[in-house]
């Protein structure tokens, strides 16, 4: 495995599931991310349901993670999640902010009209660790 952890992976998707719910529509498109990101990672349908079911702490999920490659894909992933169903919320684009600005990281991210684009980079970055 790479410099990501699978710790830092389901840390991740908790935070994706978090996001994918703020603005009271999970939409088809997050949910086919999410789905997509726990099968490349090799979640069971236990450790699936335990992410959906739980909370992300803020703090201690950024915390949690193992270093700077870590938290970028936090970022990206947060970012792919926010603009993939086509819309992005101000609630969803607030989080990513707050995320942002807690990480006290000089992670520079595309503009928000282009957060789409993540969508294949954080599948390569798994696939790279995996």
């Amino acid at each position: 495995m790479g410099e990501i952890t699978r710790e830092d992976l389901k840390t991740i998707l908790k935070f994706g599931i978090h996001l994918a719910k703020l603005d009271s529509s999970f939409h088809i498109e997050e949910k086919k991310v999410l789905r997509r990101f726990s099968e490349s990672i090799g979640l069971t349908e236990e450790e699936r349901d335990d992410l959906i079911n739980g909370q992300a702490g803020l703090t201690v999920g950024l915390n949690d993670l193992s270093g700077l490659k870590s938290r970028e894909l936090l970022l990206k992933t947060l970012c792919a999640i926010a603009s993939v169903d086509g819309h992005t919320s101000p609630e969803e684009v607030e989080f990513v902010e707050k995320v942002l600005g807690k990480m006290e990281s000089s992670t520079f991210l595309l503009p928000k009209e282009e957060w789409a684009g993540y969508v294949d980079e954080i599948f390569s970055i798994i696939s790279e660790n995996m």
